[in-house]
């Protein structure tokens, strides 16, 4: 098999960046899956905390509602 890097140097980086092209696209959606179950967990558990300390349904929603109109990060605007 090495024989083929040997008589062709271009192969290995072609075939690197094949690599890390199809890897690349895997992690990105294994990490955004991660990212919106963890987020969920959290909100599952504030939303536990909120019915312990006797909040009402309409304040949770007011609260849930609040803490996700905010937006991506890169949206905000720096003043």
């Amino acid at each position: 098999m090495w024989e083929l890097f040997d008589t062709n140097p271009w192969t290995l980086p072609a075939t690197a960046a094949v690599v890390f092209g199809c890897l690349i696209p895997i992690v990105a959606i294994v990490t955004e899956h991660v990212r919106k179950t963890r987020q969920a967990e959290l909100d599952n558990q504030l939303k536990r905390d909120l019915l312990s300390q006797g909040k009402t349904p309409d304040e949770i929603e007011i609260i849930l509602k609040a803490s996700t109109d905010r937006g991506p990060w890169w949206a905000h605007q720096t003043n």
